[in-house]
């Protein structure tokens, strides 16, 4: 696979906050596209901050180290795809596990399947007040789950 320079550069924002962050991407403008956000500034900001960079057109690598339960880590790594985050694309485009996105698909099925079966527990339960029970009528997915 051929990668040009800036595909094969990868700068890590191992900074304190995100405003040092958006200081570093300022400084090095277009000349990068691709950005590493680690725990240091993932916990001071980094996510909604990513969610910018992503939406300014960068690409952007959460260096997360997921090490749990297979099935949390597959949610979390549903949940950082949702965020447009490169982690997963990278990942298939480098290692050639074309298996993924079929699961992290089958984790997001998986999760709103337990949901719908939550919210079908909660309606038989008979002691669920009238209130709280009008709060799942909504139309937004999975709403009072």
């Amino acid at each position: 696979m051929s990668l040009d320079a800036r595909e094969r550069l990868i700068v890590a924002l191992d900074v304190p906050s995100v405003a040092a962050g958006e200081a570093m991407v300022a400084r090095l403008g277009d000349a990068v596209w691709f950005y590493k956000i680690g725990y240091q500034l993932a916990f001071a900001g980094g996510l909604p901050f990513a969610a910018r960079l992503i939406a300014s057109g960068k690409q952007v690598f959460l260096d997360l180290k997921l090490h749990d339960i297979p099935e949390t880590v597959a949610r979390a790594t549903a949940r950082a795809a949702d965020l447009g985050v490169a982690l997963v694309d990278a990942y298939v485009r480098w290692s050639g596990d074309l298996e993924l996105p079929r699961l992290v698909d089958f984790y997001k099925c998986y999760r709103a399947c337990v949901r719908g079966k939550v919210l079908g527990f909660r309606l038989d339960d008979p002691t669920l007040p009238p209130a709280e029970r009008a709060t799942f009528t909504s139309t937004e997915p999975c709403a009072g789950v």
